[in-house]
């Protein structure tokens, strides 16, 4: 704020809920932001309004599809655990506009919490004594950074996983259902440019990747 940009372009749904609160006036645009209804970061999808505009992840759905992708994967599945990180901005109104409550007492859904390094093999073994059939993993760069542990223990426990966040399959992940980065941040530059922002050489020169 006290470099008085004309625009700001946040990735992530903690550092826009951030962008939100410092400022009310100058644009803000999501490049994503996941579940930004759910986070209060925007009232409506279509109708965003105030300063703030972009892309959502649309977690709520893409959560769904995880499920129905694990139950095809796992014919007959009777009971999933759920891992994610109540740290999150997005993952507790995630789950709970997703009917996680509703579902776990039934039996269907285990939620997981994995809050630090420690809870998370207590949460594997969590899931193998609640007989559960597979995992889905929410969208978390805590839980990002700890892949590789994530995918091992998957393995070691026989649970076939689900994640959020397509490295995942690079760090020897089963399946991922997720949207392309690449080309939501398209979209975002997109944005950028409807509000007549010229992007300076330096800049774009700067850039690992840029799609015209």
């Amino acid at each position: 704020m006290r470099l008085k940009v004309d625009v700001l372009v946040v990735q992530a749904t903690g550092p826009v809920l951030a962008a939100k609160k410092a400022t009310s006036t100058i644009p803000i645009i999501m490049a994503p932001a996941s579940d930004p209804l759910g986070t209060g970061i925007v009232t409506s999808l279509a109708r965003p309004g105030g300063n703030i505009t972009g892309v959502s992840l649309l977690t709520e759905e893409l959560n769904g599809k995880r499920l129905q992708l694990l139950s095809e994967i796992v014919p007959g599945i009777s009971q999933v655990a759920i891992l994610w990180n109540p740290g999150t901005p997005a993952n507790p109104p995630e789950l709970g506009r997703g009917g996680g409550d509703g579902a776990r007492t039934e039996g269907k859904l285990l939620n997981l919490e994995v809050r630090q390094l420690d809870d998370l093999e207590r949460a594997f073994d969590g899931a193998v004594k609640a007989r559960a059939g597979g995992l889905v993993i929410l969208e978390d760069r805590f839980l990002f950074g700890l892949r590789r542990r994530i995918t091992r223990l998957a393995l070691r426990y026989r649970l076939p996983a689900v994640y959020a966040q397509t490295g995942y399959v690079d760090a020897d992940g089963l399946a991922v259902y997720a949207p392309d980065i690449h080309e939501m941040i398209r979209r975002s530059t997109k944005t950028a440019r409807a509000l007549s922002l010229a992007l300076s050489p330096t800049i774009v020169q700067r850039a690992d990747r840029v799609i015209d």
